[in-house]
């Protein structure tokens, strides 16, 4: 295997251009030493998504009308051909030796699967970025300790094309939590996946309102729910989900107390702030928990008959 295998970059942008020049900006400097190759995939943006992109000559430009980010991922990996595929967001900077870190990780082991990388807050980060950063920021960020773990996250991670061809690549009718799917198919193929806390991005998403807020905690709970459904028992917890709206919708003020005092012990003492953001984090966890209802109709609309599949996925766009 050679030292620094090039790399492809797979970006996904939907309506992006205001934060894509300053994604591949930072790939433009990245400290590893092999070849870097981005691939910006236009999922049908109305804005200059793809003007942005042909700012940069050396980014591989596709597009297509809007299927989503999985179908989108898999569209730039068919049009790619590195052996290694990395994965990030539009409204995502990678530090200067992501891949670097990422890379060293990936080679360290032969039977590594995925390896993910921590998500850290803008340096001007405004309340809602730092209410998902609390919510999230024991498991994928940069304070979270390296070791094995089942999850990934295309905001920030890495794998070899070999290992995603394998698995049959993500599956197209997820709209979200493709990355969670993935990791798990990975890790149900004898693969080890890593958590590397040193290889960073900083993610400057675009919610600046307690209605985007919302919204995007009820999608959370939307998409996050198939991926624990099609996955039973090996996702931690799923035992507590049945696959039953009637139950779901009777659970979720359980669901929300519980996860909402998770948060709180899990940044304390360390972030004091938690303690009287913590109605915000229990309103964010509501509309998250009434959202696995809405899932779990869209699991067993969308899986049917394949409900249960493990292996599920289709790399085809």
């Amino acid at each position: 295997m050679m030292k620094h295998p090039a790399v492809n970059v797979i970006i996904p942008v939907l309506n992006g251009a205001g934060t894509l020049r300053a994604c591949l900006g930072a790939l433009r400097i990245q400290t590893y030493q092999g070849a870097v190759m981005p691939v910006v995939i236009n999922d049908g943006s109305t804005d200059n998504t793809s003007e942005a992109a042909r700012e940069f000559p050396e980014v591989k430009l596709l597009e297509q009308e809007n299927r989503g980010r999985a179908a989108a991922r898999n569209r730039g990996i068919a049009g790619s051909d590195a052996q290694i595929l990395a994965f990030t967001d539009a409204d995502c900077v990678p530090q200067k030796d992501w891949l670097e870190k990422l890379v060293l990780r990936l080679q360290e082991h032969e039977r590594r699967g995925v390896v993910s990388g921590s998500i850290a807050l803008p340096a001007s980060s405004n309340l809602w970025q730092r209410l998902d950063h609390q919510a999230w920021a024991h498991s994928i960020g940069p304070e979270a300790p390296a070791g094995p773990t089942l999850f990934g996250s295309t905001a920030n991670m890495a794998l070899f094309r070999a290992v995603f061809n394998a698995v049959g690549g993500f599956d197209p009718r997820l709209r979200g939590s493709e990355d969670s799917d993935l990791a798990f198919r990975i890790h149900r193929g004898g693969y080890e996946n890593f958590f590397e806390p040193g290889a960073v991005v900083m993610h400057d998403h675009p919610r600046t309102t307690l209605g985007a807020f919302l919204r995007q905690r009820f999608n959370y709970g939307r998409w996050t729910i198939q991926t624990v459904l099609k996955h039973k028992p090996l996702p931690p917890y799923s035992w507590m989900f049945p696959n039953s709206r009637v139950l779901l919708a009777l659970l979720w003020p359980c669901y929300a107390l519980l996860a909402t005092a998770f948060t709180v012990l899990r940044n304390l003492p360390r972030d004091l702030s938690v303690l009287w953001l913590s109605p915000l984090h229990l309103m964010g966890r509501t509309w998250e928990y009434l959202g696995t209802v809405a899932g779990c109709g869209d699991y067993q609309r969308l899986f049917g008959k394949d409900a249960g599949s493990r292996t599920q996925g289709d790399p085809r766009c």
